[in-house]
């Protein structure tokens, strides 16, 4: 697994959590991981994210380019044009 896109509001777990479960096992911990929300954060929320988080996003507004360009720095050129299906 290259990375990790996660969504902080899901209907069985929170991100939070899968964030924290993630975080336990080292093969797992290195796999960057991008959040995109729309939860309202609270201060020690977002401090969590910047410290345990590649990324975060906000859904309101333009944030697909912002996001793309940070998956881009993490994985790279060739594992994104595979994903895409060049080659």
């Amino acid at each position: 697994m290259d990375a990790i896109l996660l969504d902080l509001m899901m209907p069985e777990m929170d991100g939070f959590e899968v964030l924290a479960r993630i975080k336990k096992y080292p093969a797992w911990s290195e796999i960057p991981v991008f959040i995109v929300t729309t939860k309202d954060l609270a201060e020690a929320e977002m401090k969590l994210l910047k410290r345990e988080a590649r990324a975060l996003f906000g859904k309101e507004g333009s944030w697909k380019a912002d996001l793309l360009a940070e998956v881009h720095k993490a994985v790279g050129d060739s594992k994104l044009a595979k994903s895409a299906g060049q080659s």
